[in-house]
């Protein structure tokens, strides 16, 4: 009798492409005319921890794994850029949330930033998401030999 298991975690490409869309959401929350709307900016929060646990766990997981070197990079440097990104995040909260005069300063320049870590967060895992799951299909060793695309 074999002993049993927990949950199975699930697959390492639904994982990728979930931190896709949590990303394309929190960049949409923000934008006009949500960026307004009462709560959304506490959404916004809350996916951010969500994106950065999830980039964490994601790389972790790839580096365990027998995958190619390219995919481990880009999903670490992911796993970075949602570090970085947090750094902003909360500079910019004490930046437009304090009382006036007692703003710090720089916050559209760091507003800047952090829209531009957030489109490359979404880049990226968009990147790693696809790499990993062109690799786990095998789809290359099905190239025709002229270099066309994999035979179905």
């Amino acid at each position: 009798m074999s002993a049993p298991s927990g949950p199975k975690p699930p697959s390492p490409w639904k994982m990728l492409y979930a931190m896709i869309w949590l990303a394309f959401v929190q960049i949409l929350l923000v934008v006009p005319p949500l960026a307004g709307v009462t709560g959304f900016v506490f959404l916004h929060v809350v996916l951010g921890i969500a994106i950065l646990a999830l980039a964490h766990m994601d790389a972790a997981r790839l580096k365990r794994m027998a995958i190619p070197d390219r995919i481990r990079r880009i999903a670490r440097s992911t796993a970075q850029l949602a570090s970085a990104q947090v750094v902003l995040g909360i500079y910019l909260f004490l930046a437009l949330d304090l009382e006036p005069g007692w703003g710090l300063p720089g916050a559209s320049v760091v507003l800047f930033l952090h829209l531009v870590v957030a489109l490359a967060i979404f880049s990226q895992a968009s990147s790693t998401a696809t790499a990993y799951d062109m690799w786990e299909e095998r789809e290359f060793e099905h190239a025709d030999a002229a270099g066309g695309a994999p035979k179905a």
